[in-house]
């Protein structure tokens, strides 16, 4: 997906890695120290540190989740070969049916909390405990996903860059 809007609030990095491998030494590699399925949350540790697919010459990878851990990101690159040996350009974001689905039900709550504390009745005349009711809702339902989305694809983002460029040492 080509969204400059996303790029620029930071909910999707773009990257351009040359690396000194083959092609054919990359995808090896992908499938020694990439999991092809993701693990089950909470049904033990994950094998690898990171899960992922290898089409061709697409790949899509993502961090390995155990229970304590949450990561929506994704990166999506192509492996590309040139004189030197590989260069992977790709990007890293959250998937659009994530990011929708927090989106959808966030502006849900803030529309419903609202008209349910309205038509009670009780607090239309407690506006001071209303305002900063509904505030607060706000932020937990709509803002802080957005900062928890960004730094899940900025660290996912430099975490990929890093792994594969440990692959070639």
């Amino acid at each position: 997906m080509k969204n400059n809007f996303f790029k620029k609030i930071g909910l999707q990095k773009t990257f351009d890695l040359e690396l000194p491998l083959t092609v054919d030494s990359f995808k090896n590699l992908f499938k020694q120290k990439v999991g092809k399925t993701p693990s089950v949350v909470g049904f033990g540790t994950p094998r690898t540190k990171f899960q992922g697919k290898l089409k061709g010459n697409e790949i899509t990878i993502w961090k390995s989740i155990s229970i304590y851990q949450k990561n929506n990101a994704t990166t999506y690159a192509t492996i590309e070969p040139n004189n030197s040996g590989i260069t992977l350009t790709g990007e890293t974001r959250i998937p659009n049916n994530i990011f929708f689905t927090y989106l959808l039900f966030g502006l849900l709550f803030n529309i419903i909390v609202p008209t349910v504390a309205i038509t009670e009745g009780q607090l239309n005349e407690r506006l001071d405990i209303l305002i900063p009711l509904l505030a607060v809702v706000f932020v937990f339902t709509l803002i802080w996903p957005y900062f928890w989305f960004r730094r899940n694809v900025t660290r996912l983002s430099k975490d990929v860059e890093k792994e594969f460029y440990y692959w070639t040492k």
